[in-house]
């Protein structure tokens, strides 16, 4: 296997593997595995593909750490062979091998090959499902929270405008990503790196791409100019799933994450079967948030190592 860097030119070869009903057909809810999800974080090598026939390898990098994404396949029948030639060439390479990402549905396309591997359930990076018009009304005494958060920032009195993100916010919105990063506590200097790479690749193919992204600016009461405090992107899968793939926001405008989160589900949205708002990493605080929006449901993640290897208790790559 020879791993070479995904291009944009890969984008009618990766939505191939879905058109012909392989691995990634309609059952598929994920996020990781589509191709606007892996071109926009392969930056500087962090995720390289290699191409064998039906068969598509993607070997990736997070926090110092090599690991495998799932293969893609066009057939099912071969997620089982293509899983053997990863742990294969990882011997014959000396390579660690591992597998992240796995879905249930693909654990059983393991078949016959199932024995040789220890599955380890991931929750960290567990996507998170949601039903889309529960997101826009937010109805019922379980979102009476999130209700609340919309509500104060409606009735604060902000000058604001909700509008499709342009080519011309660019500066404005890497700088609320740069404000944004500097609160975090729980975020590595790497990993801040990657995703402000990441955000900068989505923004500048987003129209190669058909992302759909969204900002919320306020007008200063003295200035009187508008300034960019919320911001948005994501997309519709082949499935009509909306991905939200980021979200950014200032904390000082009261409710404005509720807002970016409901205006855009709504004007974007609305008439998807699913949303999924990704994972949450392990961090408590998003965790809380998450599950404060009442999921419908998970895209429950797994780990696949060899079996008896020394990784095997490894539980998460966060």
């Amino acid at each position: 296997m020879l791993f070479r860097d995904i291009t944009l030119s890969d984008r009618e070869l990766f939505n191939s593997f879905l058109r012909d009903g392989g691995l990634m057909h309609s059952e598929y809810k994920g996020n990781e595995l589509l191709f606007e999800n892996i071109f926009v974080w392969a930056t500087d090598g962090t995720i390289k593909c290699s191409v064998n026939g039906d068969i598509i390898y993607l070997l990736a990098k997070f926090k110092g750490r090599q690991f495998f994404l799932p293969p893609l396949t066009k057939r099912k029948s071969c997620f089982c062979l293509a899983v053997n030639n990863l742990l294969e060439w990882c011997k014959r390479e000396n390579v660690r091998f591992k597998i992240a990402g796995v879905t249930k549905e693909m654990i059983n396309m393991l078949g016959e090959c199932a024995d040789k591997f220890e599955v380890i359930h991931d929750r960290n990076f567990s996507e998170y499902l949601y039903e889309p018009n529960s997101l826009i009304t937010l109805a019922g005494k379980k979102l009476h929270g999130k209700r609340n958060h919309l509500n104060r920032f409606l009735k604060a009195g902000y000058d604001y405008r909700f509008r499709d993100y342009e080519a011309r916010d660019f500066d404005s919105v890497m700088k609320l990503v740069d404000e944004w990063q500097k609160g975090q506590e729980n975020a590595s200097y790497l990993d801040s790196v990657i995703e402000r790479k990441a955000i900068a690749k989505a923004l500048e193919y987003c129209k190669e791409l058909g992302l759909l992204s969204s900002v919320i600016e306020i007008r200063d009461s003295e200035t009187r100019d508008y300034k960019i405090v919320a911001w948005t992107l994501g997309y519709i899968t082949f499935n009509n799933i909306g991905n939200v793939v980021f979200e950014k926001a200032d904390k000082n405008y009261e409710g404005i994450y509720a807002a970016i989160n409901n205006f855009f589900v709504k004007d974007k949205f609305a008439n998807c079967k699913l949303v999924n708002r990704q994972e949450d990493l392990g961090i408590e605080g998003i965790r809380k948030t998450k599950l404060a929006y009442r999921p419908i449901g998970f895209v429950d993640k797994y780990i696949i190592v060899e079996k008896g290897s020394i990784d095997w208790q490894a539980t998460s790559l966060s």
